[in-house]
């Protein structure tokens, strides 16, 4: 079993060279990736929370079910499996990776659109049309020009290559400290916020948050998911952000990628 590198550190990447644009990526259809079905995670032991179809307030800012919502947690096959791997690797260490979100209907991508346009009213005090949808943007991708035959209108989670995850601890189930809340949009949600403040002084090298956050972006980097440097919960594999986030860390950048949209499983 590959051990934890005791210097493993996550890469300090500033907010002008990542991005969110990726419509632009191919897709190529004849991978033979492409032809991955959604599988359910539990069929593989993974474990997940469907955090978006909660229904009893525990889940921030909804505090109940998004509607669109699936309870089942699905993933494309070989994505599952990397994760299988991924709990392989972070066993000795006496965590598991849980899955917070997965594949997601564009249906949930609607309902979750809507809750940040309706909250920006009460954010923002505006009612400008071009503020609200700015308020709700920087939350979820805007799903109103989905087009099941279109790429550039693909939401990552949609594809079923995308995952936002935390840790917990085997045997207890006990969520482990990230520093940070789902879905909460801060500095302090940005993957390297931790290593920052150990740069300042502001922390030590054992604090928990930053060897949790360290532990997870190793175990996922290493089965080649890649994070999302904004937010330490989002992760892809073989989507457009996917090959879009290769190409901001300078990484070998697939030719297109091989996830595109899928349908919701019946």
């Amino acid at each position: 079993m590959t051990p934890f590198p005791e210097d493993y550190r996550i890469p300090i990447i500033g907010p002008d060279d990542y991005s969110w644009d990726f419509s632009a990526i191919p897709i190529d259809a004849e991978d033979p990736r492409a032809r991955d079905p959604l599988v359910r995670l539990d069929s593989l032991g993974v474990a997940y929370c469907s955090y978006h179809a909660l229904s009893d307030g525990s889940n921030p800012p909804y505090h109940s079910r998004v509607p669109g919502s699936q309870e089942v947690m699905w993933l494309r096959k070989s994505l599952a499996h990397k994760l299988v791997q991924v709990n392989q690797l972070l066993a000795p260490y006496h965590r598991e990776i849980v899955v917070l979100d997965g594949y997601r209907p564009i249906a949930c991508q609607r309902g979750l659109w809507d809750f940040y346009y309706r909250q920006a009213r009460y954010v923002t005090g505006s009612a400008d049309d071009a503020v609200l949808r700015a308020h709700a943007g920087a939350h979820v991708v805007d799903p109103s020009d989905f087009d099941r035959n279109d790429p550039r209108t693909w939401p990552a989670h949609t594809t079923g290559g995308a995952i936002d995850t935390t840790l917990r601890f085997l045997g207890t189930g006990e969520v482990a400290d990230m520093g940070s809340c789902y879905e909460e949009i801060t500095d302090t949600s940005h993957c390297d916020h931790f290593e920052k403040l150990l740069d300042e002084g502001v922390i030590r090298s054992d604090d928990p948050r930053l060897l949790n956050r360290r532990l997870m972006h190793w175990a996922m980097s290493a089965e080649g998911i890649l994070n999302h440097p904004c937010v330490f919960w989002h992760h892809d594999w073989g989507n457009q952000l996917y090959v879009r986030t290769c190409m901001d860390r300078d990484l070998d950048v697939p030719r297109a990628a091989w996830y595109g949209y899928i349908d919701a499983p019946e």
